[in-house]
């Protein structure tokens, strides 16, 4: 039987030490380096690496009664192949863990976006409906009032309007308030039929 360099430096524990709790901890203990030494990995960090050794002990404990020490294969060999399922399980949750995040986000942002066009096109919808519905209601309007008006929709301040029409700015402030009254009865009509 060859054993490698490790299992040389601990002796191989027998039914009577398994028996003898006591022992199985003292043991346990000084396998403790070696299995915490096995866990370590870049992607898992101190505090899963000692969940995982808890693991690795309650599994210990949970094998240790079906072992049989009357065969050639070490006691270790069985702590080695704990040690490495428990970390490559936790390495497979992680991972699996990562890719669904990822698909998580990505179907976040497929919607975010679908959201953010499907938006667009329903604000786009409603300011053609409103400009409608203010160019039929510039009908009850001045043709002052609908000069004034069309200056307000392509972004004119009051003073600039009044300059353009050559006009006071008091004459300008009360068309823009009358536009107001009258398209606000104009558009409540509109709302109520």
């Amino acid at each position: 039987m060859i054993r490698n360099k490790t299992t040389q430096e601990y002796e191989q524990p027998s039914q009577q030490c398994i028996d003898d709790c006591v022992d199985l901890v003292q043991y346990l203990s000084k396998m403790e380096p070696k299995i915490r030494k096995r866990l370590t990995h870049y992607a898992i960090d101190s505090h899963s690496q000692d969940d995982l050794y808890q693991e690795v002990v309650v599994k210990i404990f949970l094998a240790i009664s079906r072992f049989d020490f009357r065969q050639s294969t070490p006691f270790e060999h069985y702590i080695n192949k704990i040690i490495k399922s428990v970390k490559y399980d936790y390495l497979r949750k992680r991972s699996n863990l990562y890719h669904k995040q990822k698909m998580l986000i990505n179907e976040y942002k497929v919607e975010y976006n679908y959201f953010k066009h499907y938006h667009l096109v329903e604000q786009q919808v409603l300011k053609t409906e409103v400009a409608e519905q203010i160019i039929q209601s510039l009908s009850i309007l001045s043709d002052f009032e609908c000069v004034v008006v069309t200056f307000l929709l392509q972004g004119y301040t009051p003073q600039e309007m009044a300059r353009k029409l050559n006009v006071n700015n008091k004459n300008i402030y009360n068309a823009i308030q009358r536009c107001k009254i009258k398209l606000r009865k104009k558009l409540t009509l509109h709302k109520e039929n």
